[in-house]
């Protein structure tokens, strides 16, 4: 995209594939996923912006499928990102007629790259409004609608006193995922050999400003800079994390390494190479002054930032010497075959090394990841796989049945490594009991959801004197005080805890478990049932009942009230005998009901929801026009190049 070499082109793609921030999600599948992307955009915009219609469409493309990907803190990022890129283009584009743009006045020139961005923005939020609209819909729903208290959006940022240990590869351990955002010594000395000696200027000095803004943002409140944003950018306040800002710190010094290697390894005067030999030693002296004092003021004070061992400054020194010593050589003298052969293999052979403890690296057999915990089984021995069972809630935590977890697995196995994993499945951790066909009453997902009605449910089974946070389980607050009349109410049946937990009064606790207590109700409220007062409720007769559909026999019930435990969610419908019905939410705004007149034989109670169907149908409206585009193009092309041809009387 930048018209650099082939050479320079490995590289940067190596350091961006192989980074730390890549390697450390790559079970995040959708922070991978919309991360990649971001180098795409960026080349689309560059292109736009020079003229090419194709890549003005292929842009809009290339957005959506970043939205599609699932990840929005990332997409909000890249568009900050391409924001900050589309006034760099603005800034060093050259005067000159672009294709797309021939109507433009000269002088409006520098609007070409936003005239580019916004198009491929509309053309994104287009394809891509099948998943927009619903997105847009739960965020209003959202506890993080109004965005998060500072405390929230600054969790898992980048500790100031450890910001060599994520910046930097450490070889034999690492640290938090979120918080890993090394590229490696050798792409960073290769990026500095970019910053001084690229012939794209503008653009090197735009990279190193992103990164640097980057990892500013990543170390959240520690800077004025990110308190700032907090308060006035809209919507930056929706995002926690900051760690995740090491993706754009990333992506940018990917960029800047293959300027760098460009300079180094590309055609120039014996002059020019010694004119850029200079400023990347003097460039390197700044850098080791700088390395020099953060080392002294960090034994002068108290509070000792991160320090890495003794070996990995060892590894870390000779790889910089070597890179040093490799890009004088090649500034110095004329670059040759070995020289770029030796700066792939060292990028390539310092980012595997680095890789050895990712989790990635472990091959544990499949049978991990497909056995079945004891407590599931007997789950389903009781009838719990059933749609229409009571659901369960999981209050168990994996880190407190580490000692009679580790015991069953030495026993069974296992691989030490991979207990951490086989423990999430044995407490049927939130979102893991969906593999083994369970309803669940509790799930994480970390970013849009939970739903603020949720934080008063989590308040009331967990107690009044507990501390809730709404993004955490509820296995991590009090489970000990867990209110078992509220769980009851909620239509909740079964509940799996700790193996020593105090036993929930009035449950039964099933027998045959050794490192859970699996509790059950004896005689449960229905998930689904017919109120005839409120102190009378009986089980409906159920004619189908699927995760967006429920058919329900109401014949001979009189007036009665339907009440399904569901999440009062927009979008649910409801028909008496085929005809409309209200559907009201429940006094306890943790129930849908529908009003039973005497005569009523079959109420039927659906999920469909309006941003889903207008976004389908946007969605597909926009696809049509980008199918029909090329043809519009032709036929304005073809009507601007043929001649006018005067009509003459005969």
């Amino acid at each position: 995209g930048w018209g650099g070499s082939r050479s320079a082109a490995l590289i940067a793609g190596s350091i961006f594939a192989g980074s730390g921030y890549l390697g450390a999600h790559a079970g995040h599948l959708n922070q991978v996923q919309a991360a990649v992307w971001l180098p795409w955009l960026l080349l689309a915009l560059e292109r736009a912006a020079s003229g090419s219609a194709v890549w003005l469409v292929l842009g809009g493309w290339l957005l959506a499928l970043q939205l599609l990907a699932g990840h929005t803190q990332e997409v909000y990022y890249s568009l900050l990102v391409a924001g900050i890129w589309t006034v760099v283009l603005a800034v060093l584009r050259r005067p000159g007629s672009v294709s797309w743009s021939g109507g433009l006045p000269r002088t409006a020139g520098v609007l070409v790259p936003v005239i580019a961005l916004t198009a491929a923005g509309l053309n994104a939020a287009g394809l891509a409004a099948a998943q927009l609209l619903p997105t847009l819909e739960l965020s209003g729903l959202s506890h993080r609608e109004g965005g998060l208290t500072l405390d929230e959006a600054t969790a898992f940022s980048v500790d100031r006193t450890h910001i060599l240990e994520s910046l930097l590869p450490t070889f034999w351990g690492l640290p938090s995922q979120e918080v890993i955002g090394y590229v490696g010594v050798t792409a960073l000395v290769v990026a500095l050999a970019g910053l001084t000696g690229s012939a794209r200027l503008g653009r090197a000095v735009a990279l190193a400003g992103i990164a640097a803004l980057a990892v500013a943002l990543s170390l959240g409140r520690y800077t004025s800079l990110y308190l700032l944003l907090h308060d006035w950018l809209p919507a930056f306040d929706s995002f926690r994390v900051l760690g995740r800002w090491l993706f754009v710190a990333t992506f940018a010094l990917a960029g800047l390494a293959g300027l760098g290697a460009d300079a180094v390894l590309g055609p120039r005067s014996r002059q020019t190479g010694t004119h850029q030999a200079a400023l990347f030693s003097l460039a390197l002296l700044a850098v080791v002054g700088g390395l020099a004092l953060y080392a002294w003021r960090s034994l002068a004070v108290v509070a000792i930032p991160w320090l890495p061992h003794g070996r990995v400054v060892v590894i870390w020194s000779l790889v910089a010497l070597l890179v040093v010593g490799l890009v004088l050589n090649a500034l110095i003298t004329r670059p040759r075959w070995w020289h770029r052969l030796l700066m792939v293999g060292l990028v390539a052979g310092e980012l595997l090394f680095a890789a050895r403890p990712m989790e990635y690296q472990d091959g544990w057999p499949a049978a991990i990841y497909e056995w079945t915990p004891a407590v599931a089984q007997q789950l389903a021995s009781l009838g719990a796989g059933d749609p229409a069972a009571p659901r369960l809630l999981s209050l168990a935590d994996e880190d407190r049945m580490k000692a009679p977890h580790s015991e069953a697995l030495t026993r069974a196995g296992v691989p030490p490594e991979a207990a951490r994993y086989t423990r999430f499945r044995a407490v049927l951790r939130p979102n893991l009991h969906l593999s083994f066909g369970l309803s669940g009453a509790d799930g994480y997902d970390g970013g849009l959801l939970p739903l603020r009605s949720y934080a008063p449910l989590q308040q009331a089974i967990v107690g009044s004197t507990a501390e809730v946070v709404s993004h955490h389980t509820l296995a991590t607050m009090a489970p000990d005080r867990a209110d078992a009349d509220t769980l009851n109410r909620l239509g909740i049946g079964y509940v799996v805890a700790d193996r020593d937990s105090p036993p929930l009064d009035g449950w039964e606790r099933v027998q045959g478990l050794d490192t859970v207590a699996l509790y059950r109700h004896p005689s449960p409220i229905p998930r689904i049932g017919i109120r005839i007062s409120r102190e009378s409720e009986q089980p409906a007769h159920l004619l189908r009942f699927a995760a967006e559909e429920i058919e329900v026999d109401v014949s001979g019930q009189g007036v009665a009230t339907l009440v399904l435990r569901q999440t009062p969610y927009p979008g649910w419908r409801a028909s008496i005998d085929d005809g409309p019905a209200a559907l009201v939410v429940g006094d306890d705004q943790l129930s849908l009901t529908v009003a039973l007149p005497a005569a009523a034989e079959r109420v039927r109670i659906w999920y469909d929801p309006w941003a889903w169907r207008v976004g389908v149908m946007v969605s597909l409206a926009t696809i049509l026009l980008n199918v029909a585009l090329p043809w519009i193009w032709v036929v304005i092309r073809r009507h601007r190049q043929t001649p006018y041809k005067a009509r003459t009387a005969p």
